[in-house]
């Protein structure tokens, strides 16, 4: 599904084909144009011009769909970071991915949200930091891996999440001050030089062979 199906914002009739994928498209066209609490089954049945019912055939209540929509996040997300996962230098690819992870955040962050929220079964298998690459996670997992000592790579792992995750809430959540002109820039930036500055210390005392 391309990215700029999140500007679209009018009813389009379903025809035929994959009505849930359909269903799943719709629910997130109404959380981007307008908010969390817009979505309903009833909202994207009108959207995809499906009957009030043909929801309930796919999703129990609005909690299922809320959850199709996340885990369909994450497999946007894991889409934007394998287009920038480029390059034999570990450590610009591991800026790159962290800085897509927050712009991705920052373009979308109701969808953000939803992903990263408190019910568990939207991140389900997406949680563990492998090196799956059919997975955000495993993406960032395999740099990971490749920039830091194996000893390491649990504490890299969970400091280099932390600053994504935690940078991209400041952000959306608008609590960064003073507010950035341009967020991406202070993203790449931060990102360059935590991942920098880690990376530097862990190998001058710990030098080893990396995973």
């Amino acid at each position: 599904m391309p990215d700029d199906v999140y500007g679209v914002n009018t009813p389009r009739a379903y025809h035929h084909g994959d009505l849930r994928r359909a269903l799943v498209e719709a629910g997130f066209e109404i959380l981007e144009a307008e908010g969390r609490e817009a979505l309903t089954l009833r909202s994207v049945s009108d959207r995809t011009g499906v009957s009030k019912m043909a929801p309930y055939r796919h999703f129990a209540d609005k909690s299922a769909l809320l959850t199709a929509i996340g885990q369909h996040g994450f497999v946007l997300l894991r889409d934007r970071l394998k287009r920038v996962d480029e390059g034999a230098d570990p450590r610009k690819a591991l800026v790159d991915l962290a800085t897509a992870h927050i712009e991705f955040a920052i373009e979308h962050p109701d969808l953000f949200r939803l992903m990263f929220g408190p019910d568990p079964q939207i991140g389900g298998d997406q949680a563990d930091l492998t090196d799956n690459p059919d997975t955000a996670f495993g993406i960032l997992a395999r740099r990971i891996r490749q920039v830091f000592p194996k000893a390491e790579i649990g504490v890299a792992t969970l400091s280099c999440w932390s600053f994504v995750h935690g940078l991209a809430t400041l952000a959306i959540d608008r609590r960064l001050r003073p507010p950035p002109e341009d967020l991406q820039a202070v993203a790449r930036g931060a990102a360059a030089f935590l991942i920098g500055r880690l990376a530097d210390s862990s190998n001058s005392s710990n030098p080893q062979e990396h995973g």
